[in-house]
């Protein structure tokens, strides 16, 4: 598909273009360390992260009412901390915890990358966060978009097609030529390209950690297939 026609980028945030594991890894130790907790928070971040998925797909197919993707990873915690010895954790930590999902740093090809794209493309977040939850990422993370759009947008989650239908008619005023989706997971563009948008692939084989399996690499011919967000700005002719 030819790309001369964008206009605007949107972007997946969680694993592209921040790496939630050594974040939520490297911050949960600190809070670990001032509070005389020591755990395997690797392993720890590793096993909530596994509540994403199921419960986004609760929501999707009308097994739950709509629920923030915060509040699935809330209840992932609180049914995880007893089993870490944690079950004494106070309702402050237990929020402050959650909230290390918002505390995420960006890859370090990140910003330099965006801030090249913003000279020339419209950015926007298209993320299955809440909108409070990607605002905070967005600021702590420092990434220039200029428009947020989250799945409490629609209040579904990726994969829905609600999500994928809302990026190209609030970002492409119905013409899905003018969006290019910038992700790591193959999925996310698979679908994307079934709704008619350009297509980028940012490779991050790390995001799960050393022994991640899958989106290692691009799995099809997308337009733009890249190993840093900075290599998708020289490609774009940024």
């Amino acid at each position: 598909m030819s790309v001369s026609k964008v206009q605007t980028l949107i972007f997946d945030t969680f694993g592209t273009l921040v790496d939630w594991r050594t974040s939520i890894v490297d911050d949960l130790s600190r809070w670990g360390a001032k509070n005389g907790v020591v755990l395997d928070w690797a392993a720890f971040a590793d096993e909530w992260k596994t509540a994403y998925r199921p419960g986004m797909d609760a929501v999707n197919s009308g097994k739950r009412a709509w629920v923030p993707v915060r509040q699935i990873y809330r209840e992932k915690l609180d049914e995880m901390l007893p089993q870490y010895g944690l079950d004494n954790v106070s309702e402050n930590d237990r929020h402050f915890i959650n909230e290390v999902w918002y505390r995420l740093n960006a890859w370090p090809d990140t910003v330099p990358g965006l801030e090249r794209l913003a000279k020339k493309y419209v950015l926007s977040s298209f993320s299955n966060s809440d909108f409070l939850g990607m605002a905070l990422m967005t600021k702590h993370a420092s990434l220039p978009f200029d428009a947020i759009i989250t799945a409490e947008n629609v209040r579904k989650f990726k994969p829905d097609p609600s999500m994928y239908e809302m990026a190209v008619e609030l970002m492409g005023q119905g013409n899905p030529e003018r969006i290019m989706l910038v992700a790591a997971h193959n999925y996310d563009l698979a679908h994307a390209r079934k709704h008619g948008m350009a297509t980028a692939f940012i490779a991050r084989p790390t995001e799960y950690g050393p022994e991640q399996k899958t989106d290692i690499r691009a799995e099809q011919e997308w337009d733009i297939v890249v190993a840093s967000a900075e290599q998708l700005a020289q490609e774009l002719g940024c």
